[in-house]
């Protein structure tokens, strides 16, 4: 059958050391996500101050540029065919570059003609940024140590962490101190760094029957329903709090260095307990079903708590808890799906996974444009959108019927095997 000799291609290009491999992604994710949180949270500032941009002015510029993530999805499997997998990964970091060197230049207070001049730079990011997240799927899906899926996870986890603690702090003193096109220099210098580890490093071609046109048909053949659920409740959640908490800080907080402190400070007691879960994961001692619905109930309390309460300390303490609380529900949802995806047919799963995320994102980012554009209250906004987002975490857990779904596949070939023998 075509996919089985796919599938053993993928097996035979990924027997490669595990520990080097994984070392260089997650040297990747470090450089990559201190260059992009460094100079995101100074765009959404830049523009609100500086600019004189309004809240939906912002949440906008992010819904325009997620359109052109979306419209090249179908086009990134072949690319990865061009040029390989790590390469695919790196080739985001590349793009990003050219993006953040000409941003400063083209950016104005005109918001039309600001996003017209964008629109070029908006398809590259998008195309490459689809193609770097595919990758690294269909990476990880094949470069997971079986016994130890959690650990690995947490191991990138904490890599792209420490990106995120670092980054808003350093990029909220330097914006304040030198202001935002000093900021985006420095995270150039992150972007560079990121692509090298990747682009320097020996990769594999693969050969593989695949075009747009196949990617279509295979849509909604190959996706089971319950995985466009979780999907949806994973990326809503995350597109939430993507565009709007940065906007909330940029209210809440005077200035960039109060914002970075805040930001980066959250994230490190996040980090602290990535590895603990990955471990506890590991162990089978707790179902993932249970751990992400639990998680949604926490999830709630505590982002209806962050959008009634609107004093700095208490704001940095609920966001703490808050990505505590993420970092419980990321690493079993994504060793569930990870478990999907190496199961059979892994590009096409990996293809898949980038549009649906890409199409919630869309659909996120247009929620809170909306809101902030006919709702005058922020804090009514503020509130809908944290509570709706966290409720939204509920339909997470339908990732464990997925994984089931793969045990079951898995448990059939096992008899089967068996009786044969017999």
């Amino acid at each position: 059958m075509t996919h089985r000799a796919i599938n053993a291609d993928f097996h035979n290009l990924f027997q490669l050391k595990f520990d080097k491999e994984m070392l260089e992604v997650g040297l990747f994710q470090l450089f990559f996500y201190l260059g992009r949180n460094l100079v995101v949270l100074s765009l959404a500032y830049h523009m609100y101050v500086n600019l004189s941009y309004e809240l939906w002015q912002i949440a906008a510029y992010f819904l325009i540029g997620q359109i052109f993530w979306v419209l090249p999805v179908p086009l990134v499997g072949p690319i990865i065919k061009l040029i390989g997998v790590k390469h695919s990964i790196a080739s985001r970091a590349i793009a990003l570059f050219v993006f953040w060197l000409l941003l400063p230049l083209l950016l104005s207070e005109n918001f039309g003609q600001t996003m017209l001049y964008l629109l070029p730079l908006f398809f590259i990011r998008g195309l490459f940024g689809a193609t770097s997240n595919m990758a690294y799927d269909i990476f990880l899906s094949h470069h997971l140590n079986k016994q130890s899926r959690g650990q690995s996870l947490a191991y990138l986890q904490i890599a792209i962490m420490v990106g995120t603690i670092l980054a808003p702090i350093m990029g909220g003193i330097i914006t304040d101190q030198f202001g935002f096109v000093y900021t985006t220099y420095i995270g150039l210098g992150f972007f560079l760094l990121a692509a090298g580890v990747l682009m320097i490093t020996p990769d594999e071609k693969f050969n593989f029957p695949y075009s747009p046109q196949k990617f279509i048909l295979d849509l909604k053949k190959e996706t089971p329903k319950s995985l466009l659920q979780a999907e949806f409740g994973r990326v809503f959640f995350d597109g939430v709090m993507f565009v709007a908490w940065p906007l909330f800080l940029i209210i809440v907080l005077t200035n960039m260095t109060s914002i970075g402190l805040v930001a980066g400070i959250s994230s490190g007691v996040a980090m602290a307990v990535a590895f603990w879960i990955g471990k506890r994961m590991d162990s089978g001692k707790k179902g993932p079903e249970t751990t992400l619905r639990q998680g949604a109930y926490r999830s709630i309390a505590l982002n209806l708590i962050r959008g009634v309460w609107w004093e700095p300390i208490t704001i940095g303490i609920i966001d703490s808890l808050n990505k505590v609380n993420d970092q419980t529900m990321k690493v079993p949802y994504d060793m569930q799906f990870y478990k999907w995806i190496h199961a059979g047919n892994t590009l096409e799963r990996a293809h898949i996974r980038v549009f649906l995320a890409q199409g919630v994102y869309l659909f996120t980012f247009a929620i809170v444009t909306l809101l902030l554009y006919y709702i005058t209250s922020v804090s009514v906004v503020f509130i809908s959108v944290f509570v709706l987002a966290s409720m939204s975490l509920w339909w997470t857990q339908k990732i464990s019927e997925v994984g089931r779904t793969v045990l079951d596949v898995e448990l059939e070939a096992e008899s089967v095997i068996i009786e044969k023998n017999i």
